[in-house]
C-alpha cells in the first residue's frame, strides 16, 4: 500500500473531510487533496502537522537503497 492510499484511509477512518483535516493541520484543502492523489511530496513538518491532526504518529524507516531503487526514484 502506498503513502497516498494510507493517508486517504487515515483521513476517512477519522471521519474528516479535506477541509476539516486541512483546518486542523494548518494547511490548505488543496494540499490534502494533492497528497492523497500522490501529486505532492510532503515536507516533514507538514507530515507531522497532518499526523497530529489525525491522531497518528510518524515513523520513518531508513533502509539501504539498491541501484534499482535509486533508478525508480529518479524515474519519478
Amino acid at each position: 500500500m502506498d503513502f497516498a492510499t494510507r493517508f486517504l484511509e487515515a483521513r476517512t477512518s477519522a471521519g474528516l473531510t479535506h477541509e476539516e483535516l486541512a483546518r486542523r493541520a494548518g494547511v490548505t484543502p488543496r494540499t490534502i487533496a494533492r497528497i492523497e492523489a500522490g501529486k505532492r511530496s510532503v515536507r516533514l513538518k507538514t507530515l507531522d502537522q497532518v499526523a497530529e491532526a489525525l491522531w497518528c504518529s510518524v515513523h520513518v524507516e531508513l533502509r539501504d537503497a539498491t541501484d534499482e531503487h535509486i533508478a525508480e526514484i529518479l524515474r519519478g
